[in-house]
């Protein structure tokens, strides 16, 4: 497996779905985070309680003439004002932050996750809990255990006690093996801690939040089974070049063979003889993949998991294989990002950025399809240039999709089919159609659920 610009993946983008990745902040902490049963019943008691126990112990001292109750009443005293003013001072100062070794990888590798938990203030922390939110779908080879949220909150919390010193500073390392396509978030993370009596406790949500963002399985054109000259062009061929109709540069003689399409008919009425335009040629390879993210004629049902992973691996691998022959590349899905109400588009570029724009995007795609695939292919191809060759990738050969890719034939573009799975299908007259099997089960890391789980 090659993929263009491998070594610059892991650090150029310019995709930010930061708000796609928005995550309710005020979660639960399960039972194991909450500390002992001291901590759970004197926490409901506050300040004012204290006092009040405090002056009625004193008055049931004094009207007893009790010196024992006295004396406890003193030390009850002191260790309450120092618990109350030690655990409001406690998570001062405490910074908790996660960094990784690479943040965007293919399924299958190993990021190592670095904990940095630091107490930047005099006064030591005799106890600290931090409870972590961490995607299901990452899978934790060293380094620590997940516990579950409660309450339908669904994530795994990653649960860690510390003491630490006045100024120090605790890192711990996990790693985690991606297993899915997908983008992740980490966080938010709750941060507890109080006196060292157990007396009073603070509790901190650290909005902070961070992504990993893993990438679809990418194959080589031998890998799929797709010969050199596929839809994507003769694999020697760098550059070709084209007659882009949207430029005009003069009009000439027509000539035997000359589409009738090209004849400038208000020329011709005035040199009372047929004159075709001349079109400013372009170098250019482009191609746009067309990604259809239904997989049964009911789109609005959702997608089969299977299915739509093998498409999206089929764009992801097409995409850069176009990117190694200097193609320029853009995509269209008729799928959606989660908290989004606009199909996925990237427009045609030639740059390494592109490409990671693309593999992002191809990741965050979810199986919720907005409209028919057909009617994304009519909408986009007048915005595109003329001689970028269409290539649509489905799992679902429709006859309005055929017809549409026909009508798109006879007025001059370039498109090409990719079918995913064994169905039988007539294309039109002059469009290259390549069908692949389905892939053995096992090949393709699924997802546990149709969409994303941000969906849940």
């Amino acid at each position: 497996m090659r993929v263009a610009g491998r070594q610059r993946l892991a650090v150029h983008s310019q995709f930010r779905p930061d708000e796609v990745l928005a995550l309710p902040l005020e979660r639960p902490l399960p039972p194991e985070a909450r500390g002992g049963w001291a901590a759970g019943f004197f926490s409901l008691l506050s300040v004012r309680v204290w006092v009040f126990l405090i002056v009625l112990l004193t008055i049931l001292g004094l009207v007893l003439d009790a010196p024992a109750m006295l004396t406890l009443v003193a030390f009850l005293t002191v260790a309450v004002t120092i618990g109350w003013s030690w655990s409001r001072a406690a998570l001062k100062g405490v910074r908790y932050r996660r960094t990784f070794s690479q943040q965007r990888v293919f399924p299958g590798e190993r990021v190592e996750v670095a904990v940095h938990v630091s107490n930047a203030k005099l006064l030591p922390l005799t106890w600290l809990i931090a409870h972590d939110l961490w995607p299901e779908e990452a899978v934790l080879e060293q380094g620590g255990e997940f516990l579950p949220y409660v309450f339908g909150q669904g994530g795994r919390g990653l649960l860690n006690t510390y003491s630490l010193k006045w100024r120090e500073r605790v890192t711990r390392r996990y790693t985690l093996r991606c297993v899915r396509r997908g983008i992740y978030p980490f966080g938010p993370v709750s941060l507890r801690s109080g006196d060292p009596f157990g007396l009073f406790r603070e509790e901190r949500m650290d909005e902070r939040k961070d992504r990993l963002i893993v990438y679809p399985l990418i194959f080589s054109l031998d890998e799929l089974g797709l010969p050199p000259k596929g839809p994507l062009g003769d694999v020697h061929t760098r550059e070709t070049l084209f007659a882009d109709p949207a430029r005009t540069v003069g009009v000439r003689d027509y000539r035997p063979g000359d589409s009738p399409r090209h004849v400038h008919w208000k020329a011709t009425a005035r040199r009372q003889a047929l004159q075709t335009r001349v079109y400013e040629p372009t170098t250019t390879l482009t191609t746009v993949f067309f990604l259809d993210v239904a997989t049964r004629p009911e789109y609005w049902l959702g997608a089969d998991p299977a299915r739509l992973e093998w498409a999206v691996s089929v764009t992801a691998s097409l995409a850069n294989e176009g990117f190694t022959r200097r193609q320029a590349v853009g995509l269209v899905s008729n799928g959606v990002i989660f908290q989004s109400d606009q199909p996925l588009r990237v427009p045609p570029g030639r740059s390494t950025d592109r490409l990671v724009l693309i593999l992002e995007s191809l990741a965050a795609v979810t199986g919720n399809a907005l409209h028919p695939i057909e009617a994304m292919l009519l909408t986009e191809s007048a915005r595109l240039r003329w001689g970028a060759t269409l290539v649509v990738v489905t799992t679902l050969v429709s006859e309005p999709l055929l017809v549409t890719m026909g009508q798109l034939k006879e007025a001059g573009r370039r498109v090409a089919l990719v079918a995913l799975g064994e169905q039988p299908f007539a294309a039109p007259d002059g469009v290259p159609a390549i069908c692949l099997p389905t892939p053995p089960p096992g090949l393709l890391p699924l997802p546990k659920r149709v969409v994303m789980r941000w969906d849940d």
